[in-house]
């Protein structure tokens, strides 16, 4: 996953409150006459669109929004940072899934071709307990393209249309999800056994990320969720817990154990040592 170009920095969170943008005021909101008149052209109670909106240029709005429903955003081409508590990177092909009342904001210096819809429907329930949702989804790109196509029928009757091509949409997008958490599943616990393994060497989280084919931020947030603990913090208390072994059970100088678990200096490593266990280095050895 390629790193996020944080160049563009984020001064929307740092401002006042977000401004609530409700649907029906949202540009691209559909007329209800897609849907026609008759009771079976109305819309799907399983999933529909509120709004569906394309945008060609940079994002450069200071003011974070919310919106009362379902988001979905897409990326046909471009790139940026969207701003939702922390930056995510925005690029060609990434899809996001947010629930309603996210605070968020997209930023890019250079022009993004941008897709936002709407959502609201049956087909939503439980996702809120996920959050935030996105992936690398390249290959919904047609799909997207020939909703927004679709919508860009005003005097049409293509409501139902509409309905079924964005539950096929979220369909595909909830699939590609799942095996992404799959993949990253299996990938943080074979970051975990690295770890494990070549905790004495000089490992670099960044090195570790590159090596999982992560960027250095997601990897990051991917480890804590997995671990409940950031990667140094994980690898710090692997050595701490090997230099108590080694001092309870060897006469082996301080500053031995400190080199065997991976650390060069040994005031340094000491420091660390009292501030996880309350006391030096000297202290732990067996009577």
């Amino acid at each position: 996953m390629d790193k996020a170009d944080l160049s563009v920095t984020v001064t929307a969170m740092e401002k006042p409150s977000p401004v609530l943008a409700p649907w029906r005021t949202t540009p691209g909101r559909q007329p209800e006459s897609l849907w026609g008149a008759r009771e079976v052209s109305r819309r799907s109670g399983e999933l529909t669109p509120l709004f569906v909106f394309r945008y060609v240029g940079p994002h450069t709005s200071a003011v974070a929004s919310v919106h009362d429903c379902w988001e979905f955003l897409y990326v046909f081409r471009g790139k940026g940072i969207l701003h939702v508590g922390l930056p995510y990177p925005l690029k060609t092909g990434r899809a996001y899934l947010m629930p309603p009342r996210t605070p968020h904001l997209e930023a890019s210096r250079e022009p993004m071709d941008t897709l936002w819809i709407g959502l609201k429907g049956r087909r939503l329930r439980g996702q809120e307990k996920k959050g935030l949702q996105f992936g690398d989804c390249a290959q919904m790109a047609p799909l997207l393209e020939q909703i927004w196509l679709c919508a860009e029928r005003p005097y049409s009757t293509s409501g139902p249309e509409l309905d079924g091509l964005v539950q096929a949409a979220l369909a595909k997008f909830l699939h590609l999800i799942a095996i992404k958490r799959v993949r990253e599943h299996d990938l943080l616990d074979h970051a975990v056994e690295l770890l494990h393994r070549e905790f004495q060497t000089s490992l670099r989280v960044t090195e570790l990320a590159a090596r999982l084919g992560f960027s250095e931020g997601y990897f990051f947030r991917a480890f804590k969720r997995r671990t409940g603990c950031t990667p140094v913090q994980y690898l710090t208390r692997l050595r701490i817990e090997h230099a108590l072994k080694l001092l309870r059970h060897s006469s082996l100088s301080v500053s031995r154990v400190a080199r065997l678990v991976g650390y060069r200096d040994p005031l340094y490593f000491s420091r660390i040592f009292k501030r996880l266990t309350g006391g030096p280095p000297s202290g732990r050895r067996q009577t």
